[in-house]
């Protein structure tokens, strides 16, 4: 390319699941280009940097800064404990989590349920829904949320124990529940219907805390 000619170059950048493990490196072990930022708002942000050379025909050298800035969602649970007490068994009960997203950008997310007993036996807790898409929070408002119906079916007079974990599809900090329930033959247990009370726990007003703009 000569001094006075002109071209346009087209620049992109690709958002990997490689590029997106490194927000979990210890900042000693970070690879060059790549930091570790926290937004005004109190946001994570990824913020990768290369240098763009350009060469000419008269050996001279121009170099253009490159810069991406990925804003990594921050997902919360209203309690990081659910505990049914005693039931009844074969009777479910339920309760109510809200999971929250407190960053800028929204969040695909799903829930892993910890291993419980043997496969053979029904299932004892499960969760509705158990993924989905939480909206960006907007500026200066509280956190976007949805509300999670936890269930659980005590099979046999024991105690169960378990854990479910949300986790999102861009690597943010994965958020864990754990589950306990004990089951009994005891007919004073007996509910004529299944408990739906909630966790006492509304969306709280939290502190601020993707890709930018999304």
């Amino acid at each position: 390319m000569t001094v006075s000619t002109f071209a346009q170059v087209n620049v992109s950048f690709l958002l990997s699941l490689e590029l997106l493990s490194y927000q979990k490196l210890p900042a000693d072990q970070m690879l060059p280009g790549v930091d570790i930022e926290q937004s005004e708002n109190g946001e994570k942000e990824m913020v990768f940097t290369q240098p763009l050379f350009l060469e000419f025909t008269n050996q001279t050298t121009q170099v253009v800064p490159l810069r991406a800035i990925v804003a990594v969602p921050e997902l919360q649970l209203s309690t990081s404990w659910v505990d049914f007490g005693t039931c009844f068994v074969n009777q479910q009960q339920a309760r109510e989590v809200y999971l929250m997203n407190l960053s800028g950008c929204r969040s695909y997310w799903t829930v892993v349920m910890g291993q419980q007993k043997a496969a053979k036996e029904a299932e004892v807790f499960r969760v509705s829904p158990s993924s989905g898409l939480l909206a960006a929070r907007p500026t200066n408002a509280p956190p976007t949320s949805i509300t999670m119906q936890v269930f659980f079916t005590a099979r046999s007079r024991e105690l169960y124990e378990s854990t479910l974990v949300v986790e999102g599809v861009l690597g943010e900090k994965a958020c864990t529940l754990r589950l306990r329930g004990q089951g009994s033959y005891d007919e004073r247990y007996m509910t004529h219907h299944s408990s739906e009370a909630s966790v006492p726990h509304s969306p709280p007003q939290l502190r601020p805390g993707c890709l930018a703009g999304t």
